[in-house]
């Protein structure tokens, strides 16, 4: 073998060894990316189960269609404060624990909890949030106009 042929081997072998990650498909991967929030994706589905029961899909969609389980795990990862944060993830461990003891846990039924309260209105009022603040709620829902109304300078005051 001259060295011609062994860089050039070298070199198809670099790339292949560069390319074989992407082509191994992990199926239990996360949706987002998240800094300082652990999750598995079993509960980020069971978040976005959680999202469709806050906002439902009817003829409008609903929660998970809209991505707003992303939407809140990112404010939740993003904005929260540590304090808030510890108490959002263990709040979610908890309501992780209980659905599995019980089985058929909704979210109003962990509302009701005094251990699942905290959580179950923090996860509600940031669902609540990604939907009116989402482009289908803005184009589709309540239209967004960006000034309110023309200007008619020509109008009777009286």
């Amino acid at each position: 073998m001259n060295r011609r042929q062994l860089l050039r081997h070298a070199v198809w072998m670099g790339a292949a060894v560069a390319f074989m990650p992407s082509c191994v498909y992990k199926q239990d991967k996360l949706s987002i990316q998240l800094k300082r929030l652990q999750l598995n994706p079993d509960q980020e589905k069971m978040l976005a189960s959680l999202a469709d029961e806050v906002i439902p899909k009817t003829e409008t969609p609903g929660g998970s269609d809209l991505g707003l389980h992303l939407f809140a795990l990112k404010i939740a990862d993003d904005c929260f404060h540590e304090e808030q944060l510890q108490k959002f993830s263990g709040g979610l461990k908890a309501f992780t624990a209980a659905k599995a003891k019980n089985g058929s846990l909704t979210l109003q039924q962990a509302a009701e909890d005094a251990t699942l309260k905290d959580f179950a209105d923090a996860w509600k009022s940031l669902v609540v949030r990604g939907y009116t603040q989402s482009e289908y709620y803005m184009t589709k829902v309540v239209p967004y106009k960006l000034i309110p109304g023309g200007y008619k300078g020509c109008v009777p005051v009286a």
